[in-house]
């Protein structure tokens, strides 16, 4: 199969999910600060990591022109079959976003599919000099079920750090140690486990005889974290109370990061 049917077969399914599917409470959680953006400014970042709600901004701007000029509100739990009104459980979701949220805050969910799918396609085919196998790795992401579920179905960030560590990874095949840097930046400011990957990442610079690679380790390490510092800059204030969550367990009675959520 060629690459471009594998990301057809890919779109189509996903095309097909995007408007019907979606996570009840992470989505409504994507429409509150949505919501929260156009009402108090794209510079009143209230999520952290930030990045997701950076991501956010022209996704809530463009929901908000197009719903009021279309006249398309959110759908009222108290509206549906007993069945399925979810504000009675313990998310207390009032309200369901509706088709034309759904379909725009899962384009960048979308992009960054196709986008991993073309970069393994590059890096296996650049290392293998053939096709054949960077076609099968194209196909393992992009029809994957549970990738395209989480994406398209569930509406979950997952591919954008995935996206962006690969991306670190492909520009250090390319000896581009900055901008691998940065990228490993920008995908643990949406979820902060790329973050693991300075270890391995560091381990290999010191293994290189190039003396191009003089004091890449120092140069990655220390561009890594002034680009994570930069985007962290409006949360930092809130820095301490994510570092903390990160370490309290929902037994300590706290409301932890991410409904429970811990290291």
């Amino acid at each position: 199969m060629r690459l471009h049917r594998i990301l057809l077969i890919g779109l189509v399914t996903r095309i097909l999910l995007i408007p019907f599917f979606a996570h009840p409470f992470d989505v409504y959680a994507w429409y509150k600060i949505s919501e929260h953006i156009v009402n108090e400014g794209p510079f009143s970042v209230n999520y952290n990591p930030p990045m997701m709600f950076y991501t956010l901004i022209p996704i809530a701007y463009a929901y908000n022109f197009v719903s009021k000029t279309l006249s398309i509100n959110p759908i009222p739990m108290s509206s549906l079959p007993r069945e399925l009104d979810l504000s009675r459980i313990a998310w207390g979701i009032p309200i369901v976003p509706g088709f034309l949220f759904n379909i725009l805050v899962k384009i960048p969910f979308l992009i960054s599919d196709v986008a991993i799918a073309i970069i393994l396609y590059k890096i296996f085919k650049e290392k293998k000099n053939g096709d054949k196998i960077a076609v099968k790795a194209a196909a393992l992401w992009f029809l994957n079920p549970y990738l395209i579920w989480i994406s398209a179905g569930w509406g979950m960030f997952d591919t954008l750090p995935a996206l962006f560590s690969l991306i670190s990874l492909y520009m250090m095949n390319k000896g581009k140690i900055v901008f691998s840097s940065i990228a490993l930046a920008l995908g643990a400011v949406y979820k902060l486990f790329p973050a693991l990957f300075i270890v391995p990442v560091l381990m290999y610079l010191r293994t290189q005889r190039d003396p191009k690679t003089n004091g890449a380790s120092a140069r990655f390490l220390t561009v890594f974290i002034a680009t994570s510092i930069v985007i962290f800059t409006p949360t930092l204030l809130d820095i301490s109370n994510l570092a903390r969550l990160l370490l309290v367990a929902p037994e300590a009675g706290l409301e932890p990061i991410g409904m429970g959520l811990t290291y």
